[in-house]
């Protein structure tokens, strides 16, 4: 049986696999309310000089530290933040190292306020 019905995420973010795994046949059913809305709902960015030394590429985290830090200091975010969710393919180390450098750089406050989820694919499962 193959799912054919998406009810979880936006368009934007099932968008890849419905594609890659579904050959577009999956409907995509969640209408995000006008809140919920953040355009675009998921960004892709390649770090073209950064380097995977280990399980860790630090030009990958740094990128990823300034944009968060950019979108949760702009004054319309301040007024009505949205959870920003960080998914490293490349595994917990990743995501450790980015949490440690976003908390030196924005601190607990602004992560709790954005609440700020970093972590590889399980753990934003279920």
């Amino acid at each position: 049986m193959v799912l054919s019905e998406h009810f979880r995420c936006a368009e934007e973010i099932i968008k890849f696999s419905n594609e890659q795994f579904y050959d577009g046949r999956l409907v995509p059913l969640r209408l995000p309310t006008r809140s919920e809305r953040l355009s675009p709902s998921i960004v892709d960015v390649r770090v073209r000089d950064g380097v995977k030394i280990g399980k860790t590429n630090e030009k990958e985290a740094d990128k990823i530290v300034e944009m968060i830090q950019e979108f949760t200091s702009d004054i319309t975010q301040a007024t009505a933040p949205r959870s920003i969710g960080v998914i490293s393919l490349v595994g917990d180390e990743q995501s450790r190292l980015i949490r440690g450098r976003l908390l030196d750089v924005i601190g607990p406050h602004l992560m709790a306020r954005h609440r700020v989820l970093i972590g590889d694919p399980p753990s934003f499962q279920g």
